[in-house]
């Protein structure tokens, strides 16, 4: 045990269980979130997004996201909030987009799609409406729908109009003072290309 207080031994065990506690304490915040393409996972005629296919999105200059985990680290939503002031979405506006990989991409085809946005309300900074864009080839084609105040799958219908590459999420409101947004917990994406 004598030896265990020696300070060549003590000293280099209390730094490494400091840097332990450290990193521990930080939690999922030191977990890569770099924008990359997903693939999700179809069901039936849907490809749904959701966990962590919902940790990797590309940011954009008018928002703010945060991935929110649970205790084990595990994705359970995407937090996506506009900055104060900015108002609503221009065509011109990259959203907070979600990259599908080739292989979604080939699933949704280039048929009508209907997505579905499951969505959960953030006490007191609650947006009043969302924003959903398709980015096909650059272009992206917005449409924008009120929030209820808790959990509401909110709709969305685009006509077919060739294959997305990412689905672009923008909260709007008119509310000014703080960054107001809305919690996603699953995008599903209908096409009737897709054969499960």
């Amino acid at each position: 045990m004598n030896l265990l207080f020696r300070w060549y031994i003590f000293y280099p065990l209390a730094t490494i269980l400091a840097a332990l506690v450290v990193l521990v304490s930080l939690g999922p915040v030191i977990l890569p979130t770099d924008p990359r393409p997903v693939s999700g996972r179809v069901t039936g005629q849907m490809l749904v997004l959701e966990g962590d296919d919902l940790a990797h999105p590309a940011s954009s200059p008018e928002t703010v996201h945060f991935v929110d985990r649970d205790a084990a680290w595990r994705v359970t939503a995407l937090r996506v909030a506009v900055l104060s002031g900015v108002g609503p979405v221009k065509p011109q506006e990259p959203g907070v987009q979600i990259l599908l990989s080739p292989r979604a991409v080939g699933q949704l085809g280039h048929g009508p799609l209907r997505i579905e946005v499951m969505t959960k309300a953030l006490p007191i900074t609650i947006a009043q409406q969302l924003a959903i864009g398709l980015n096909r080839g650059g272009r992206i084609e917005w449409q924008t729908k009120p929030i209820a105040v808790g959990d509401e799958l909110i709709t969305y219908d685009f006509a077919a109009s060739g294959a997305p590459s990412a689905i672009a999420l923008r909260p709007v409101t008119t509310l000014e003072g703080y960054s107001y947004g809305i919690e996603i917990r699953s995008i599903r994406i209908r096409s009737a290309a897709i054969r499960s």
